[in-house]
C-alpha cells in the first residue's frame, strides 16, 4: 500500500522547497565578526561570568610567560584555559599550541573564536558539569 506521500506530484515539493528558500529558509545564528581580539574577549568573559556565576575568570598577563592562554576559569575543583583569537584564521602564537595541548591533557583547553564560540562553552560547561 502506497503512502499518500508517494502519490504526490514532484512539482509540489518542488514549489514548496523554491517557496521555503525564498521565504528565508533555516535561519542560522549569525556570527559577530570582532576587529579586535580583546572585544571578543570582553564579551566572552561576561558571557561565561553570566552562564557560571560561580566561577572566576582570570585573564592572563600575555607579558608574563609567552603561550600561556588567555582565560583561566576555575569552577569548583575544575579549570579550563582559553586561547582566545578574533577569528578562525588567527596564527598561533609560539608555544601556544603547547599549553592548549597540555590543558587538554590535565583538564579543559581549547582555542576559541566566534566561529566556533558556542561549541566550545558548550562542552566547556559539559566538562565542568561532569561528576
Amino acid at each position: 500500500m502506497r503512502e499518500k506521500w508517494d502519490k504526490w506530484p514532484v512539482g509540489y515539493f518542488h514549489t514548496f522547497f523554491i517557496f521555503f528558500c525564498l521565504k528565508g529558509g533555516l535561519k542560522m545564528p549569525k556570527i559577530k565578526h570582532y576587529k579586535k581580539e580583546s572585544d571578543f574577549q570582553s564579551d566572552l568573559i561576561k558571557q561565561i561570568k553570566k552562564d557560571l556565576p560561580e566561577s572566576i575568570v582570570l585573564k592572563n598577563d600575555p607579558e608574563y610567560k609567552q603561550g600561556i592562554p588567555d582565560l583561566l576559569i576555575a569552577n569548583g575543583n575544575k579549570y579550563a584555559f582559553l586561547e582566545v583569537k578574533k577569528s578562525k584564521d588567527e596564527p598561533h602564537q609560539p608555544n601556544q599550541d603547547y599549553y592548549i595541548d597540555k590543558a587538554k591533557r590535565e583538564s579543559f583547553g581549547e582555542f576559541i573564536f566566534p566561529e566556533n564560540k558556542q561549541q566550545i562553552l558548550s562542552e566547556m560547561y559539559d566538562y565542568f558539569n561532569r561528576k
